[in-house]
Protein backbone atom coordinates (compact mmCIF):
# COMPACT_ATOMS: atom_id res chain seq x y z
CA UNK A 1 0.00 0.00 0.00
CA UNK A 2 2.68 2.55 0.99
CA UNK A 3 5.01 1.37 -1.78
CA UNK A 4 2.28 2.20 -4.31
CA UNK A 5 2.05 5.74 -2.87
CA UNK A 6 5.85 6.16 -3.01
CA UNK A 7 6.02 4.93 -6.63
CA UNK A 8 3.13 7.17 -7.65
CA UNK A 9 4.75 10.23 -6.04
CA UNK A 10 8.08 9.52 -7.76
CA UNK A 11 6.47 8.77 -11.13
CA UNK A 12 5.01 12.29 -11.09
CA UNK A 13 8.45 13.94 -11.16
CA UNK A 14 9.10 15.36 -14.63
CA UNK A 15 12.87 15.55 -14.03
CA UNK A 16 12.94 11.74 -13.81
CA UNK A 17 10.81 11.20 -16.95
CA UNK A 18 9.37 7.93 -15.62
CA UNK A 19 12.79 6.50 -14.74
CA UNK A 20 11.75 5.20 -11.31
CA UNK A 21 12.64 1.64 -10.36
CA UNK A 22 12.11 -0.67 -7.37
CA UNK A 23 15.30 -2.19 -5.92
CA UNK A 24 17.51 -1.93 -9.04
CA UNK A 25 17.63 0.08 -12.26
CA UNK A 26 17.97 -1.67 -15.62
CA UNK A 27 21.56 -1.94 -16.82
CA UNK A 28 21.37 0.98 -19.27
CA UNK A 29 18.78 3.12 -17.52
CA UNK A 30 18.74 6.74 -18.58
CA UNK A 31 19.76 9.43 -16.11
CA UNK A 32 18.65 11.01 -13.93
CA UNK A 33 16.73 8.16 -12.32
CA UNK A 34 15.53 7.05 -8.91
CA UNK A 35 15.67 3.64 -7.26
CA UNK A 36 13.53 3.04 -4.18
CA UNK A 37 13.52 0.25 -1.63
CA UNK A 38 11.80 -0.42 1.64
CA UNK A 39 14.18 -0.48 4.57
CA UNK A 40 11.62 -1.35 7.27
CA UNK A 41 7.93 -1.45 8.15
CA UNK A 42 7.22 -1.56 11.86
CA UNK A 43 3.89 -1.51 13.70
CA UNK A 44 3.88 0.92 16.63
CA UNK A 45 2.70 -0.57 19.90
CA UNK A 46 1.21 1.16 22.91
CA UNK A 47 1.19 0.04 26.52
CA UNK A 48 -2.30 -1.39 26.02
CA UNK A 49 -1.67 -3.09 22.64
CA UNK A 50 -1.44 -2.26 18.96
CA UNK A 51 -1.77 1.41 18.08
CA UNK A 52 -3.11 0.89 14.56
CA UNK A 53 -0.20 2.94 13.21
CA UNK A 54 2.91 1.66 11.46
CA UNK A 55 6.13 3.32 10.36
CA UNK A 56 7.64 2.45 6.99
CA UNK A 57 11.10 3.67 6.01
CA UNK A 58 12.05 3.91 2.33
CA UNK A 59 15.37 4.84 0.78
CA UNK A 60 15.34 6.59 -2.58
CA UNK A 61 18.66 6.59 -4.43
CA UNK A 62 18.85 9.48 -6.89
CA UNK A 63 21.38 9.06 -9.71
CA UNK A 64 22.48 11.60 -12.33
CA UNK A 65 25.35 12.29 -14.70
CA UNK A 66 25.97 15.85 -13.49
CA UNK A 67 25.71 17.87 -10.30
CA UNK A 68 22.97 20.22 -11.57
CA UNK A 69 20.75 17.33 -12.66
CA UNK A 70 21.35 15.56 -9.34
CA UNK A 71 20.42 18.66 -7.34
CA UNK A 72 17.23 19.22 -9.34
CA UNK A 73 16.15 15.56 -9.18
CA UNK A 74 16.93 15.29 -5.46
CA UNK A 75 14.95 18.42 -4.63
CA UNK A 76 12.04 17.12 -6.73
CA UNK A 77 12.13 13.74 -4.95
CA UNK A 78 12.03 15.39 -1.51
CA UNK A 79 9.24 17.71 -2.60
CA UNK A 80 7.14 14.90 -4.08
CA UNK A 81 7.52 12.69 -1.02
CA UNK A 82 6.84 15.54 1.42
CA UNK A 83 3.67 16.38 -0.51
CA UNK A 84 2.24 12.85 -0.35
CA UNK A 85 -1.28 12.84 1.06
CA UNK A 86 -3.85 10.11 1.51
CA UNK A 87 -6.43 9.23 4.17
CA UNK A 88 -4.20 6.47 5.54
CA UNK A 89 -1.10 8.67 5.87
CA UNK A 90 -0.34 10.33 9.21
CA UNK A 91 2.95 11.98 8.24
CA UNK A 92 5.87 11.82 5.83
CA UNK A 93 9.32 13.07 6.83
CA UNK A 94 12.24 13.15 4.40
CA UNK A 95 15.95 13.59 5.00
CA UNK A 96 19.08 13.38 2.85
CA UNK A 97 21.20 10.78 4.56
CA UNK A 98 24.29 10.99 2.44
CA UNK A 99 26.16 13.79 0.77
CA UNK A 100 26.50 13.57 -2.98
CA UNK A 101 28.85 10.77 -4.01
CA UNK A 102 30.65 10.09 -7.28
CA UNK A 103 31.03 6.50 -8.49
CA UNK A 104 34.27 6.25 -10.49
CA UNK A 105 33.40 3.03 -12.33
CA UNK A 106 30.08 4.27 -13.70
CA UNK A 107 30.74 8.02 -13.74
CA UNK A 108 27.46 8.59 -11.92
CA UNK A 109 26.67 10.99 -9.07
CA UNK A 110 24.23 9.82 -6.41
CA UNK A 111 22.60 10.72 -3.15
CA UNK A 112 20.06 9.02 -0.89
CA UNK A 113 16.79 10.50 0.34
CA UNK A 114 15.12 8.65 3.22
CA UNK A 115 11.36 8.87 3.66
CA UNK A 116 9.81 7.89 6.98
CA UNK A 117 6.08 7.34 6.52
CA UNK A 118 3.69 6.96 9.46
CA UNK A 119 0.38 5.44 8.39
CA UNK A 120 -2.79 3.83 9.67
CA UNK A 121 -2.66 0.08 9.06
Amino acid sequence: MIETRIKSALDGISALSGRVYPMKAPERAGLPCAIYLQESDTPLACMDGPSGISTAVYQVFVLASGYGALAVATAAVRSALDAMTAPELCSVVTAEDTPEEYEDQSGVLRTVVTATVNYFD
